[in-house]
């Protein structure tokens, strides 16, 4: 999964929890405010009612039951009028704790000694009590809200008012109201969240995905071969690091490739295999091999006779033709010495193909090479190939008998003239495809019986 993609994630699984618990939250506030204006609203009507029954009182002091339960009634009405709130129970009690007027009526008479909230104003003399207690009506649970307030007519009575609010009814009769106020929050929270997000995708959007996808292009232009490539962007944070790294790492590998135009394919092949095994040095092995060798005839003399630019330049001219010629037929140049090229092939016919081509080819540019001619000689033969130096430094090459064989037969090659081995001669496929006749017996350092060699005179007509 992209990165992008996970923050995109990441910020819509945080956006979703953050609305669930907003909203859940909000209902928890909202009904703990409401629960406040509840209770407030309730002692203010309690507080009215009783300024209004201590107010109904006689001249003596005397309570109007009739008048009072008039005045529970009214105030009822109001209530239900009002469609603000739901009143239960509106209660006036004596000293006995019962009710001597009520609403509704029925409650009239009820014994309420046993109401903890009734006894407290009673008994100190409380102006106010307000609670909140669930009760259980008819099997339905409810919040009740309920509110006492003890006071003392002129003559001397005690009495409490009682008010019980229907909390969950009252609820619902503002339940426009509420949600009204629900929808209003939740939308503006929502708009501030989805502002504060979109600068945050902004924010992290410049500061990491987009770095990141640079990388990630230039990392993919590296990997098909672009070394060009370099990252402008500059900071202390971790990205700005990071294209200073990798600016490094391209510039290193500039190196590497610049470096690789010093070896031969075979010791680019051999390092890579070695890298990738995790070894520290290349294999050693023997194997059967076609050594190619060719030297530029009287090139010693030509070269102290012209200017050092004009014979470097002859020089690289002869031996980018014979190395791209080489590779082309599927060798691999080993190494230059000089004005010597040694190959290595992997059968004789290759090797015989390549050094016909590099000598015609020789033939038409012949003003451009300064009519210099080259001699190579060709010889297959099992030799040791692996690395071969110091600790420093080192050649990945190959050494044994048919190399010391190949050079020799260069050596004693005429300009234009290819020579060969007499096993070289006998490979696969030579004599087929070309013409060759036997030049003489060549007698080799250390070897008592000398070797036979032929000479390559043209190429059979298919």
């Amino acid at each position: 999964m992209k990165l992008k993609t996970k923050i995109w994630l990441s910020f819509a699984a945080a956006f979703t929890v953050f609305v669930v618990v907003l909203y859940f939250g909000l209902v928890g506030v909202l009904d703990a405010v409401s629960g406040k204006l509840m209770r407030k609203q309730a002692e203010d009507i309690t507080m009215l009612l009783e300024h209004q029954i201590a107010d109904s009182a006689s001249a003596g002091g005397q309570l109007d039951l009739a008048a009072v339960t008039a005045i529970l009634g009214q105030v009822k009405h109001v209530a239900d009028q009002g469609a603000s709130f739901d009143i239960a129970k509106i209660l006036l009690i004596d000293q006995a704790y019962r009710a001597v007027a009520a609403f509704p009526e029925s409650e009239t008479g009820v014994d309420y000694s046993a109401h903890a909230d009734i006894r407290e104003a009673m008994l100190g003399q409380t102006r106010l009590v307000a609670i909140e207690e669930a009760s259980t009506v008819t099997g339905v649970s409810r919040r009740e809200i309920d509110v006492v307030s003890w006071f003392q007519t002129a003559a001397g009575e005690a009495y409490a008012v009682e008010l019980k609010l229907d909390f969950a009814r009252s609820t619902m009769l503002l339940e426009d109201q509420y949600r009204f106020i629900e929808t209003s929050a939740v939308a503006i929270a929502f708009v501030l969240l989805a502002a504060l997000l979109l600068a945050l995708l902004v924010l992290v959007s410049r500061s990491a995905i987009r770095p990141v996808a640079e990388v990630t292009k230039a990392m993919q232009r590296v990997g098909g071969g672009d070394l060009s490539v370099s990252l402008d962007r500059v900071g202390l944070d971790e990205f700005g690091l990071m294209a200073v790294r990798f600016n490094e790492m391209v510039r290193g590998l500039k190196e590497r490739s610049k470096l690789s135009q010093y070896v031969s394919r075979s010791t680019v092949a051999a390092v890579q295999d070695a890298v990738g095994s995790g070894s520290s040095s290349h294999q050693v092995e023997r194997r059967h091999l076609t050594m190619f060798f060719s030297d530029i005839r009287g090139f010693t003399p030509y070269s102290e006779s012209r200017d050092p630019g004009q014979v470097v330049t002859t020089l690289n001219t002869v031996l980018s033709l014979q190395a791209e010629i080489i590779r082309q037929a599927g060798g691999d140049v080993d190494k230059f010495i000089g004005d010597e090229v040694m190959a290595v092939f992997p059968d004789v016919l290759p090797a015989v193909e390549a050094a016909f081509s590099i000598q015609k080819a020789m033939s038409a540019r012949r003003g451009e090479v300064d009519g210099l001619g080259l001699g190579i000689g060709i010889h297959d033969g099992d030799v040791v190939q692996g690395d071969v130096g110091s600790q420093d430094i080192r050649n990945y090459t190959v050494i044994g008998d048919a190399v010391n064989t190949a050079a020799r037969l260069e050596a004693i090659a005429r300009p234009g003239e290819i020579l060969l081995s007499e096993s070289a001669n006998g490979a696969a496929g030579v004599q087929s495809h070309f013409a060759v006749v036997m030049r003489g017996e060549l007698k080799l350092k250390g070897k008592e019986i000398p070797i036979r060699t032929y000479s390559v005179q043209g190429r059979h007509r298919v």
